[in-house]
């Protein structure tokens, strides 16, 4: 399975490890006996149902290459890991099945072992792709990021990513790097979602990122530029994964996307009639 430019191996479940060359890989390894969750550790409450615990064997802001982390999901997976290591250990819960387990491996472990291990760090958006470009949407939860999401894909530009888009930093210049090819433009816990064909498997530069803003269906469309303050608020309100130990560093990568990048606020009328309005709006918006 590859995501986020990984190989995902797995020697349980008869997975598909079908590999790319150019790609690092990530080897999951199970064992039998459910390890312990170690001394340091950061709860992050109940999703979807699920308690979730990051942990590690000494405090997060002594990450070294002798750390050991664990994520834990209440009644599914823990997944363990040495610091800097490519073999993840997996002790899974004896009712969890193939695709419960491969939801949260791409919906939970990645995010928080890219973000612990400062590989990758994560917007909250949906991604597509226009003229070889990547287009953002961020939104509060709710807020129409799938929906408009799902519509661009219809009409037939790449999925990039659904719901967590890397944005990474290349000799200056931001980068949407793919996630993989599920989207879920409905609301339904623990749902791997629908396959999607028409998925972008590269790199792609960001041309923009738009913060959609719910507003009446008599209101008219409009695309207004932030600047300053609100270009960054907009941006750490997208933010996924805030550890603390990691705080100024996040900081910095905002600044650094603020800076290099242009943001804009669409008032998004909240009636699905208007939806080609809305994409006729942008795409007019990106040609000039």
């Amino acid at each position: 399975m590859i995501a986020y430019n990984t190989n995902y191996i797995f020697d349980f479940f008869n997975s598909n490890n079908e590999q790319f060359e150019n790609l690092e890989n990530l080897e999951f390894s199970k064992i039998y006996e459910d390890i312990n969750i170690y001394k340091y550790k950061i709860d992050f409450g109940t999703m979807q149902g699920r308690k979730i615990i990051l942990s590690s064997n000494i405090s997060f802001d002594q990450n070294e290459c002798c750390s050991l982390f664990a994520i834990h999901i209440s009644n599914v997976v823990t997944f363990s890991w040495k610091s800097k290591s490519k073999i993840i250990m997996v002790y899974l819960h004896p009712t969890t099945n193939q695709d419960l387990f491969k939801y949260y491996v791409l919906h939970t472990f990645s995010l928080f072992y890219f973000t612990v291990e400062e590989k990758y760090q994560f917007l909250h958006a949906g991604s597509v792709e226009i003229e070889n470009n990547a287009i953002l949407f961020v939104a509060d939860s709710y807020g129409g990021k799938s929906t408009l999401t799902d519509y661009f894909i219809k009409q037939g530009h790449m999925l990039i990513s659904d719901d967590k888009v890397v944005v990474k930093d290349m000799n200056g210049k931001f980068y949407a790097i793919p996630s993989f090819p599920y989207h879920r433009p409905y609301r339904k816990i623990e749902d791997l979602g629908i396959h999607v064909k028409n998925y972008s498997n590269k790199c792609k530069s960001i041309q923009v990122i738009y913060e959609l803003s719910k507003s009446s269906s008599d209101d008219p469309i409009e695309i207004i530029e932030l600047v300053g303050i609100e270009k960054f608020v907009a941006l750490r309100y997208a933010s996924e994964l805030n550890l603390p130990h990691l705080k100024d560093k996040r900081f910095e990568y905002l600044m650094k996307i603020a800076e290099k990048t242009p943001v804009y606020r669409i008032n998004i009328p909240w009636d699905l009639k208007l939806l080609p309005n809305v994409y006729d709006k942008i795409i007019k918006h990106l040609g000039s």
